[in-house]
């Protein structure tokens, strides 16, 4: 079993090296925000090798580079994955199994969040809920205002999904309060002994901290696990007049 520490480390350098966001890097390996999430943060036990080589592709490296691993023993994995593979293909058709449903839980969507009150004495700021399957109890959403984010794939009035509390890595979207009044979604980067919080579009400025000064200043709420978007169905006399 692969070492899901070195995996998570090994993904956020090469993202940072790469310059590309976890939601890039999910749509490009072709896997879900959240299932890239919990690979990065180790909430996964094992990664299959399928999983690899597509997260290998969209950060265009190798393999190896992900799970620092020698080739020779990532071709003996695969190998074995494809054995376990086909004997599952051969139990399925022998056995009937029942399909499992993820059940899909209620969280908050907040359109703000209240600066000094503490998330227990929100209740009456939910402007909505909305069902997410696989997500944690404290998990709650936010409204976005704005395209400070849009080059990450954020755009104006898309619902974020956010996990408040745990760890927070370098490269991470989360968000932010600053001097206890002003809130913000942004990627965290440290660097250089900075504290950067970091626009994806460049009609905005980056917000940069010390260090010292992020310890006074600044307070992350929580990290960015996944977007929610209502798709609008055009109307049907739009159709005919185009």
């Amino acid at each position: 079993m692969i070492e899901m520490e070195k995996i998570g480390k090994n993904l956020i350098e090469l993202m940072e090296r790469k310059g590309i966001s976890q939601i890039e890097l999910s749509r490009k390996a072709g896997i879900t925000q959240r299932q890239l999430w919990n690979i990065i943060h180790g909430k996964v036990k094992d990664v299959r090798y399928e999983t690899l080589q597509k997260l290998a592709r969209g950060l265009e490296v190798k393999v190896s580079d992900i799970t620092g691993e020698t080739e020779e023993i990532q071709r003996e994995k695969k190998l074995i994955e494809s054995q376990k593979e086909k004997i599952k293909k051969f139990l399925d058709q022998i056995t009937e199994i029942e399909p499992v449903h993820k059940p899909l839980k209620p969280i908050p969507v907040y359109g703000r969040i209240p600066a000094g009150r503490p998330r227990e004495t929100w209740n009456e700021l939910v402007e909505d809920y909305i069902n997410i399957p696989d997500v944690p109890d404290n998990a709650f959403a936010l409204k976005v205002s704005g395209d400070s984010m849009i080059g990450a794939g954020i755009e104006d009035g898309d619902i974020v999904i956010i996990v408040p509390g745990g760890d927070v890595f370098n490269g991470d979207i989360v968000i932010a309060l600053i001097d206890g009044s002003e809130f913000t979604l942004k990627r965290l980067i440290k660097q250089d002994n900075m504290v950067i919080l970091q626009p994806a579009n460049d009609n905005y400025k980056p917000i940069l901290f010390t260090e010292e000064q992020a310890r006074e200043r600044l307070q992350i709420l929580g990290v960015m696990i996944g977007i929610y978007r209502k798709i609008k169905r055009a109307r049907s006399s739009d159709i005919l007049q185009n």
